[in-house]
């Protein structure tokens, strides 16, 4: 089997990581803006800050590939923990290979799908029902896709904020809502 890449700060600290993973946070921006990174032609990178009971420091990420509409990520970094993100969805890009005692096929995630930590500290794929059985959806629409990414991750929000590249409101493509029925917080 290859060999583990460990993430020490969540090893070293995962009850921390955990209990972050399951507080709940807010988002009080209503508008994300993405400006273009200089160092990634093409690509343009947003912050906006969470709040919650259990960190004073955590940040969304949100990045977009400017000419390509579905190629984005929604990052969440705690910079008291590590600079690394501790939680990720990417909507492209090529599979993850989990690296886990588990049957070989099982391993490959395939995009869309999100990230999270072992108590390791290895980082791993995985999808949900609602990504499998939506993800084209989620793929044309990345105000749907933070929407749903806002679930996974127990992030509380009034209104979903707009996100905004180079000064252009990037639209919703799809009149049809994925999450309709489905329970926020039980």
């Amino acid at each position: 089997m290859a060999k583990h890449y460990i993430q020490k700060e969540v090893r070293d600290h995962f009850p921390y990581y955990s209990s972050l993973k399951d507080t709940e946070k807010t988002i009080n921006s209503t508008t994300i803006l993405l400006e273009e990174r200089g160092n990634h032609k093409g690509r343009a990178i947003g912050f906006t800050p969470l709040h919650c009971t259990t960190s004073s420091a955590l940040l969304l990420v949100v990045e977009a590939n400017v000419n390509v509409k579905n190629d984005f990520q929604f990052k969440i970094i705690d910079e008291n923990l590590m600079r690394r993100p501790c939680f990720r969805f990417d909507s492209t890009g090529l599979p993850h290979f989990n690296l886990l005692d588990i049957p070989l096929l099982e391993r490959v995630v395939k995009t869309p799908h999100f990230h999270i930590f072992t108590k390791e500290g290895i980082e791993i794929a995985y999808k949900t029902d609602i990504l499998n059985k939506n993800e084209q959806i989620f793929l044309n629409c990345s105000e749907l896709a933070l929407s749903y990414f806002f679930q996974e991750e127990n992030i509380l929000f009034k209104k979903s904020p707009e996100i905004v590249v180079s000064g252009q409101l990037l639209p919703p493509e799809t009149d049809v809502d994925p999450l309709e029925g489905e329970s926020f917080h039980e």
